[in-house]
């Protein structure tokens, strides 16, 4: 389906051009749905991140290292 116009080239039919602007709203449908499942992901991953462990002596352990020292 990849085709480059130099400008020499005729352009394509009506009918190439409604199966080339279908396949770009099939695409698009396709991105807007990953888009949801890695915001889900991503917010999920986010939350996770936010709950840190509580120490006796008010230290915050997260992951990943981060280390909050809380009065």
């Amino acid at each position: 389906m990849e085709r480059v116009f130099t400008g020499i080239e005729s352009a394509p039919s009506l009918d190439e051009t409604v199966k080339i602007m279908d396949e770009m709203d099939r695409l698009l449908i396709e991105m807007k749905e990953m888009m949801a499942v890695i915001k889900g992901i991503l917010g999920e991953e986010i939350e996770h991140q936010a709950h840190g462990s509580f120490s006796e002596d008010g230290i915050i352990f997260r992951p990943h290292g981060n280390v909050i020292h809380s009065s």
